[in-house]
């Protein structure tokens, strides 16, 4: 089950939201709507039960929409945010919690429904399992908690925010088995998740997290265009 959430301080938005998911008849979706970031808060600290995907208002009385968003992106870096906003300039104050769209206002049902789309399919993407073995235990790790693999002699090094795994492969059945739409091979001991890359330079991709990663001459060009489509799609674009 997907679990999506809405909070708009109009009623009249709330209104059309809710007529405009009623026209995405999905079985595996289920959808909860606030009207305001202090009632979607209060309601997640009581259940303990976060949503999927969040569409936030971004200017609302009270706990605004941005900071609705610093609160849950806290709790879940994986989870999809997407604002609704009728101001231009918010956009460019919003990067710190990882928005994945931005829904301008008035509302329209066609732009509505491509962005939710699109969320979901992130989600699906994101949520893949990469699937090893270390011995005789087998491992299931969601592609969106994977910040890269490095090849390290006859095994390689599985890394994560907080743990990581040596298991035996090679590097390029890795590459095969994952979706190329998300890592990309920028040296021949390194795949990286595209999601985790800050910054790339001549000789390195910066991580979010500090990490650098080699970037060899052979993979340079392909580094670069694979990175950017990427950041297109994430931008919709």
């Amino acid at each position: 089950m997907v679990r999506v959430a809405f909070v708009d301080d109009s009623k009249a938005v709330i209104a059309q939201l809710e007529e405009y998911m009623a026209a995405i008849p999905l079985s595996y979706v289920d959808c909860s709507f606030f009207y305001s970031g202090q009632e979607l808060l209060t309601y997640m600290e009581k259940t303990k039960e976060p949503f999927h995907i969040y569409f936030l208002d971004i200017s609302m009385p009270g706990i605004d929409g941005i900071r609705t968003a610093e609160t849950i992106r806290s709790q879940d870096r994986h989870c999809v945010i997407i604002f609704l906003t009728d101001y231009k300039e918010f956009v460019y104050q919003v990067f710190e919690v990882l928005p994945f769209r931005f829904l301008r206002k008035p509302l329209d049902q066609p732009a509505f429904a491509d962005i939710f789309m699109q969320a979901l399919e992130h989600l699906q993407t994101f949520s893949s399992l990469f699937f090893f073995k270390i011995g005789r235990e087998r491992f299931q790790i969601p592609y969106g908690e994977i910040l890269y693999f490095e090849a390290q002699g006859r095994r390689v090094r599985l890394k994560m925010e907080e743990k990581e795994f040596l298991f035996y492969m090679k590097i390029r059945e890795i590459g095969r088995q994952v979706d190329n739409t998300l890592f990309v091979q920028c040296h021949v001991s390194y795949l990286v998740n595209m999601e985790q890359i800050h910054s790339i330079s001549d000789r390195l991709v910066i991580l979010k997290n500090g990490e650098q990663i080699p970037i060899s001459k052979k993979y340079r060009q392909e580094v670069r265009s694979k990175h950017l489509d990427f950041v297109k799609w994430r931008c919709g674009k």
